[in-house]
C-alpha cells in the first residue's frame, strides 16, 4: 500500500521571523490516522518548548555572569590610601616583668651561742637606726669589761704619768749630751782661737825644752850608763819628750777632725738619744690625751706598748658586751624572726631587717632591648594589684652580665619609685609584680604620620609622597623617633598635609 507524507510546522523558538520549517513524516496510508498523527505533533511541539526554555536559561546565566565580571574588574582596582599629619606623643620603650623587692635587706644575729634574755620586736614592726631589738645574758661580758677598765686605770694614774715625765727629762738630758759631743768634734769647732793660740804656745816651749833636753843628754852620752849625769839627762829627755807629743797631739786634735769610726758613733749616740726622747713623749701624750702625729712614727717603749693593749683590751670588752644585743643598724621593717626567750641564740641569722622606705624592683628586659636601657631612664610600672594606677620610677643600675630569666638570657636592671608621688599606695608588699615600660625616648607636641607613609630613600634619609592638588609629589623629611606605628617628623612636612601610605586592593 502507498505512504502519504505528512508534514508538520514547527514555529522557531529564537527567530520569529524566520519561515515555517516543514517536519515531513511518511506512512502508509493503511497505518497511519489523524489521531496518531496528532500525538507525535504535540510531543514535537513539547521537547521544542523544552528546548527553547534552556536556551533562554543559559542566555541569561551567561548575561549575569558578565555583568558580575565587569562589577568584580572593576572592584579590585588599586585605591590610595593616606593619612593626616597630627601631633601628639611618641614613646620609645622596652617592657619587662619587674618584683617589688627591699631596697636593702640586712640579716642579724649573735655573733655566740648564749640564752636570749629579752626579744624586743615581732615581724612587722618598724624599727629605727640604733634600736634595740633582742638581747642575751651579759653578765660574763660586764664583768670582763670591769677587768680591763680597772688593769687600764693602774696604767693611767698620777704616778704613771710622773714616772712618764721623770723618763722625758732623762732622755732630754742624754740627748743634749750626746748632741754637744757630736757638735764639739766637727771640724773648727773643736776649740777656740785662744784655745789654738795656747795650744800652739804649749807646743813650742814642749818642743824648746824637748830640744834642749836632747842637747843636754846627747853631751852625757859618753858617760856610762849608770852615770848619776847621765841618768839624770835621760830621764829629763824622757819628760821632754813626753810633753811635746802631748802638745802636738792637742794642737792636731784640735785642728783635726773625727774618724769615720769616731763620727758613726757620735751620730749613733746622737740618733738612740732623739729615739727615747721620742718614746718618752710618746708614751707620755698617751697617758695625758695629749698624742699628735709625730708620736705615731716613734718606736714605742715597753711602757707604751703595754698602755695600748690595756686600751685594746678595754675595747674587746665593750663590743663584747655590745655583741650581747642586736640594734637596727638602719631604720627598717622586721621581716623575720628566729628567737624565742630562753631559748639558745646561735651564731646565724635571727632577724631580718628590711629597708622598705624607698619602693624598688628587680626588672628583667630582653636583651634585645640591651641599648634601650641606661642608669637615669624613666619607667612607667603598673603592679598587678593595681592594674589601674600608672607610677613612675627611674633606672637606678643595669647589671654589666646578662642573667638567665624564664630559661631565656634577660637584661637585669633595678629601678626605684618616686617614694614622693602621691598615689603611690600604701600597701607595697615585698613580691609585687609588675609590668614596666622602660622609656628610652620621648617626645611631646611632635608631629607625627604613620610609619606606613615613609620611603626609606637611603640609610636614615627618607621621603614621604604629599598629596598636592590632587598629585602626589615626593618630599625628604627629617625623621626623629620612631615605634612600630608612628613616626616623629622633625622638619619636611606640616600639620594637617595628606600623606600617602600606599595603596590597596578591595574586593567582595
Amino acid at each position: 500500500m502507498g505512504r502519504i507524507p505528512t508534514c508538520v510546522y514547527i514555529f522557531p523558538t529564537q527567530e520569529p521571523h524566520q519561515p515555517f520549517t516543514p517536519l515531513c513524516y511518511s506512512s502508509a496510508w493503511s497505518g497511519i490516522n489523524i489521531e496518531g498523527i496528532t500525538t507525535i505533533m504535540l510531543r514535537k511541539r513539547w521537547r521544542t518548548v523544552t528546548i527553547a526554555m534552556v536556551v533562554i536559561v543559559l542566555v541569561g546565566g551567561g548575561y549575569a555572569y558578565y555583568a558580575r565580571t565587569r562589577q568584580a574588574q572593576a572592584a579590585v582596582e588599586p585605591q590610595l590610601q593616606t593619612a593626616t599629619v597630627r601631633t601628639g606623643s611618641i614613646v620609645v620603650s622596652a617592657t619587662g616583668s619587674g618584683t617589688l623587692i627591699a631596697a636593702r635587706t640586712i640579716d642579724l644575729g649573735f655573733r655566740t651561742s648564749e640564752q636570749v634574755s629579752e626579744v624586743l620586736v615581732e615581724v612587722g614592726d618598724h624599727v629605727e637606726e640604733g634600736e634595740v631589738l633582742a638581747k642575751v645574758d651579759d653578765t660574763s661580758a660586764r664583768i670582763d669589761l670591769v677587768q680591763a677598765e680597772l688593769n687600764l686605770q693602774s696604767l693611767t694614774g698620777a704616778q704613771a704619768i710622773a714616772d712618764a715625765q721623770a723618763a722625758l727629762a732623762d732622755a732630754q738630758a742624754e740627748l743634749k749630751d750626746a748632741t754637744y759631743k757630736w757638735q764639739v768634734n766637727q771640724p773648727g769647732h773643736r776649740a777656740t782661737s785662744e784655745t789654738l793660740d795656747y795650744a800652739q804656745a804649749q807646743l813650742d816651749i814642749a818642743q824648746s825644752q824637748f830640744e834642749s833636753a836632747q842637747e843636754n843628754y846627747d853631751g852625757q852620752a859618753w858617760r856610762s850608763s849608770d852615770d848619776p849625769s847621765r841618768v839624770a839627762a835621760a830621764s829629763q829627755l824622757g819628760t821632754a819628750r813626753t810633753a811635746y807629743y802631748t802638745a802636738l797631739g792637742n794642737l792636731n786634735w784640735y785642728t783635726g777632725k773625727p774618724t769615720e769610726i769616731e763620727e758613726a758613733q757620735l751620730e749613733a749616740a746622737v740618733a738612740q738619744a732623739e729615739a727615747t726622747v721620742a718614746s718618752a713623749q710618746a708614751y707620755l701624750h698617751e697617758l695625758t690625751g695629749n698624742s699628735t702625729a709625730e708620736d705615731a712614727d716613734a718606736s714605742p717603749s715597753q711602757a707604751l706598748l703595754q698602755l695600748r693593749q690595756a686600751k685594746l683590751s678595754v675595747e674587746s670588752a665593750e663590743t663584747e658586751l655590745e655583741a650581747t644585743q642586736i640594734v637596727a643598724p638602719i631604720p627598717g621593717t622586721v621581716t623575720s624572726l628566729d628567737l624565742i626567750v630562753g631559748g639558745e641564740s646561735g651564731e646565724g641569722s635571727a632577724i631580718s631587717l628590711a629597708d622598705l622606705s624607698q619602693p624598688t624592683l628587680n626588672v628583667y628586659l630582653d636583651e634585645s632591648d640591651l641599648t634601650m636601657v641606661a642608669v637615669g631612664n624613666e619607667a612607667d610600672v603598673v603592679f598587678d594589684a593595681y592594674p589601674d594606677l600608672t607610677l613612675t620610677g627611674q633606672v637606678t643600675e643595669v647589671y654589666p652580665e646578662l642573667v638567665t630569666f624564664e630559661g631565656v638570657s634577660a637584661v637585669q636592671i633595678i629601678i626605684e619609685l618616686d617614694a614622693n608621688d602621691p598615689a603611690l599606695p600604701a600597701q607595697l608588699p615585698v613580691g609585687l609584680s609588675a609590668t614596666v615600660d622602660v622609656i628610652s625616648a620621648r617626645a611631646t607636641n611632635a608631629l607625627l604620620v604613620s610609619v606606613d607613609a615613609l620611603r626609606e630613600l637611603s640609610a636614615g634619609q627618607y621621603g614621604v609622597f604629599v598629596l598636592e592638588d590632587g598629585q602626589l609629589k615626593l618630599r625628604t623629611v627629617e625623621v626623629g623617633l620612631m615605634d612600630l606605628t608612628s613616626a616623629e617628623i622633625v622638619s619636611g612636612l606640616e600639620e594637617g598635609e595628606i600623606v600617602s601610605t600606599g595603596v590597596v586592593e578591595t574586593g567582595q
